[in-house]
């Protein structure tokens, strides 16, 4: 940059910028050249001014910056179309101080109903204005646009969660799509013909669990039921043994739910304190579950001799050979868990709900598979049963497994 200036604009700027500098910001002036002995008696001048005096020029310097970004970013966003906005806002925070951590579905949707009768509306989160499409039609032009023009949201990969596990569910663009090429016949008709067994198994072990709980005149807790249901079937299906945390206490069930909880924690938190050395462990302990269950999954996959051809690790290890490297098998088995136990769990305990409410509804879902015979349903059968998809229609359309999703525009979209 020094190009920039002619000889009689640079040593005046210069000496103007170190003399008000805190000491910390100069580094080497005898090296700059020709004005070597300018810059170095502007130095001195400098240190020899009273500490406080150099404290206080630092901090005027730091509050001067602060300004100008601010109002950079002011000029910035002031140019932009605005859509109805969230009332409350405070400076810097947003509308953070509104927004119930615990219930941010909840608290979304109410804004929903309240400011987006337009099918979108906008809040600020920590500085950062999100848009918020809350209506499917106006969603559709966005959607169409993923992979490339509309990413995940940049503010997840800041989490520090991420950047350990490659897969599909992390990777963008042409990364994505190869991903998914290669992850694909895992879930083709014929895969999920083999994983029927497994899935039937574990239904059983529910089922038991919950005639245990009738038989003591124990209520049983559903959403946790669903929740150890989940676990146990997908890591069933994927390793081809379960976690058994229907029957008992699983470190596997529990790191995903503190990797779960610390995500949601990072993403809403004002603060980055995760990027302090430490802190995120201390505070939210998602660093080290993910590294455990890292460590749990390397060991599986190490003996992967043992594996069962009707698992989906064994398909992604056939997928693996100069195509999944051994880190993006371990980082796709993650995904699958992360993207498929609570999504799981929230439909079959939302399902649950509804059919709770209602006893008539009850009746007729099981008078219409009493006719069924034991064991593994086939695929016609199922969709023959009209009430019971009925059900699961009316549960997803109330009641989505996923209730919000964060995306990023990769260029400006009017």
């Amino acid at each position: 940059p020094f190009a920039l200036f002619r000889q009689a604009q640079l040593v005046p700027a210069l000496r103007m910028t170190l003399m008000d500098a805190p000491p910390m910001l100069v580094l080497a002036p005898a090296a700059i050249g020709s004005f070597g002995k300018q810059i170095e008696a502007s130095v001195q001048a400098a240190l020899r001014r009273p500490r406080a005096q150099l404290i206080a020029w630092g901090m005027g310097l730091a509050a001067g910056s602060v300004l100008i970004a601010g109002w950079r970013l002011w000029r910035q966003t002031s140019r932009l179309q605005r859509f109805r906005q969230v009332p409350g806002r405070l400076p810097w925070i947003g509308n953070y101080e509104l927004l119930d951590v615990d219930h941010a579905v909840e608290t979304v949707e109410g804004w929903a109903r309240k400011y987006g009768e337009e099918g979108i509306f906008e809040i600020s989160i920590a500085g950062e204005r999100m848009v918020v499409i809350c209506n499917y039609e106006q969603s559709k032009p966005l959607l169409a646009l993923r992979p490339f023009k509309v990413a995940r949201s940049q503010r997840i990969k800041k989490l520090g969660l991420t950047d350990m596990i490659q897969g599909v569910f992390n990777a963008e663009g042409r990364q994505w799509s190869a991903h998914r090429r290669l992850v694909a016949p895992a879930f083709n008709a014929n895969a999920i013909e083999s994983y029927k067994l497994g899935v039937h198994e574990i239904i059983g072990n529910l089922l038991d669990e919950i005639d245990k709980r009738v038989v003591s005149g124990e209520l049983a807790n559903m959403s946790l039921l669903a929740q150890s249901f989940s676990a146990d079937n997908i890591s069933k299906l994927a390793f081809g043994e379960d976690f058994g945390s229907l029957s008992r206490y699983s470190a596997e069930l529990a790191d995903f739910d503190i990797y779960s909880k610390s995500g949601m924690k990072r993403f809403m938190s004002p603060i980055p304190y995760w990027k302090v050395p430490g802190l995120g462990s201390l505070i939210d302990g998602g660093d080290a579950a993910l590294a455990r269950l890292f460590q749990r999954f390397h060991s599986i996959l190490d003996r992967r001799s043992d594996l069962r051809a009707a698992t989906l690790l064994q398909k992604l290890v056939e997928a693996e050979g100069g195509k999944l490297t051994h880190e993006e098998v371990i980082g796709n088995v993650i995904n699958i868990f992360i993207a498929g136990m609570d999504t799981t769990s929230h439909a079959l305990t939302w399902a649950f709900y509804h059919l709770s409410r209602q006893p008539e509804l009850q009746r007729a879902v099981a008078a219409e598979v009493v006719g069924l015979s034991d064991g593994p349903a086939a695929a016609e059968q199922i969709k023959a049963l009209s009430m019971t998809q009925a059900v699961w229609t009316e549960t997803l359309r109330l009641n989505s497994v996923l209730p919000m999703l964060f995306f990023t525009t990769q260029e400006p979209i009017s």
